[in-house]
C-alpha cells in the first residue's frame, strides 16, 4: 500500500478545523498547527518504513571515542585529581574537546571550584544581631 504523505497533510491542513486560522481552539487549548501534523505524519511515515520511530542513521564521521580511550582518561583522571581538560588531553594523546567531552559525559565529572566561606566567630555574633536589626528597621 503506498500512501503519499503530501497529499495526507494538504487534506488535513484543508479540513482540520483545529488549524491557527480556525475559530474553534478547543476552549483555551492550543490548536493543532501545520508543523505538529507534519510532524506528526513524519513519524508515522517513518513508523511505517521501518517499523520504529527512532531516527535512521545517518552518514557521517564515526564518533573517536572508544572505552579504551574512556577508560585511560578516567585512569589519568583518577591518578592526579587536579588536571586540567588539556594536561589530560595531552597525557592521553587525544585533543582537549575530545578530553573534555570524555570527562562531562562520559565520566559524569564536573568543574571542582574552590569557594572561600568567611569563618563567624562567637564575639561577632552580637554585631551580626544589631547589623540585621537595623537593616530591619530601615525596610
Amino acid at each position: 500500500m503506498v500512501i503519499n504523505f503530501k497529499k495526507c497533510i494538504a487534506q488535513l491542513t484543508l479540513n482540520c478545523p483545529l488549524l491557527p486560522n480556525a475559530q474553534n481552539n478547543l476552549g483555551g487549548k492550543r490548536p493543532m498547527t501545520q508543523k505538529f501534523l507534519a510532524t506528526s505524519l513524519r513519524i508515522f511515515q517513518r513508523f511505517w518504513e521501518t517499523g520504529a520511530v527512532k531516527d535512521r542513521e545517518r552518514p557521517g564521521r564515526p564518533s573517536e571515542i572508544t572505552e579504551e580511550k574512556v577508560d585511560e582518561v578516567h585512569d589519568v583522571c583518577e591518578s592526579e585529581l587536579q588536571l586540567c581538560v588539556r594536561a589530560v588531553g595531552t597525557a592521553c594523546s587525544i585533543p582537549r574537546t575530545t578530553a573534555h567531552r570524555i570527562m562531562t559525559e562520559y565520566l559524569s565529572l564536573k568543574p571542582y571550584k574552590v569557594q572561600f566561606v568567611q569563618q563567624i566567630y562567637e564575639e561577632d555574633l552580637q554585631d551580626r544581631v544589631d547589623m540585621c536589626q537595623t537593616m530591619i528597621s530601615m525596610l
